[in-house]
């Protein structure tokens, strides 16, 4: 055998060797660690609450705050009463566009219009297509929000006129929106549809 025939069959068995070794050999890889997402759905809470009337129909100024009252405030012709409403927007709420509604049918005998009347604290601008509904600012709100008073001074006022008593009740109703996404005028609307039914 030639020198050149030699070479060849050394060259094609080293290569056949190669094949075989070859077939038993693993690919490279690699792995990563796992991600695991979870997802929770964001809330607003809100409090609304105020001083409590006690059974002498006084305001009760060391009392715990109420969402409710038990007795009827005593009143009388042109008295300025105290009564605080006031809006919490709870710690680690969404942000939110912020709503309080305010209906007032209290009526008396020689009253001039409502029995009694009231002006609203100057963070709450009224919001058109609804009477009584009043959003906070103009802005948006970052929890914790606290002690937001709906009415000026805290007070309301009784009308001079009166002559009989009065029937009838102011009513405060606390409603908030999440902000994200979603602007001024949107939240407004279904501020509106909310306190409407609509």
């Amino acid at each position: 055998m030639t020198k050149k025939k030699i070479a060849i069959a050394i060259a094609a068995a080293a290569l056949a060797g190669t094949c075989a070794i070859g077939g038993t050999l693993a690919w490279l890889t690699a792995t990563t660690n796992e991600v695991t997402n979870t997802f929770t759905v964001g809330n607003i809470q809100l409090n609304l609450d105020e001083l409590p009337v006690d059974e002498d129909g006084i305001v009760d100024e060391d009392g715990t705050r109420v969402t409710e009252q038990k007795h009827p405030y005593k009143v009388y012709p042109s008295a300025t009463i105290k009564k605080d409403p006031k809006v919490d927007v709870i710690e680690n709420s969404e942000d939110c566009w912020l709503y309080v509604y305010v209906t007032n049918n209290t009526e008396a005998e020689g009253a001039d219009g409502t029995a009694i009347d009231f002006s609203m604290a100057s963070d709450w601008q009224a919001v058109s297509g609804l009477s009584g509904l009043y959003r906070y600012k103009d802005e948006k709100v970052t929890a914790p929000l606290t002690d937001v008073s709906v009415f000026a001074n805290d007070t309301v006022t009784v009308d001079e006129g009166i002559t009989d008593e009065i029937t009838g009740e102011i009513t405060v109703k606390a409603y908030a929106h999440q902000a994200e996404g979603v602007e001024m005028t949107e939240a407004d609307a279904a501020a509106i549809a909310f306190f409407t039914g609509e």
